[in-house]
């Protein structure tokens, strides 16, 4: 899963998701007053926006998935 959009509609554009997300994949819409999300492929599946999201604004989506990641070549 990844995050896949923001509602607008839900969104207040208080920015905590923006502030919450540790991988820059959501930034604010300064013309709309709105967090968007901008670099979907870098989530990391944290879901600290969604955590941080008092709206529910914040969806997910279940088709892509994490790649598996190894300490080793």
């Amino acid at each position: 899963m990844a995050v896949e959009k923001i509602e607008s509609d839900r969104c207040i554009g208080c920015g905590q998701c923006y502030q919450a997300c540790p991988s820059d994949v959501i930034r604010m819409d300064n013309q709309a007053h709105k967090a968007v999300v901008k670099y979907p492929e870098d989530c990391t599946l944290c879901a600290w926006c969604i955590a941080s999201c008092s709206q529910q604004a914040i969806i997910f989506t279940t088709t892509m998935v994490s790649p598996v990641f190894t300490s080793w070549g």
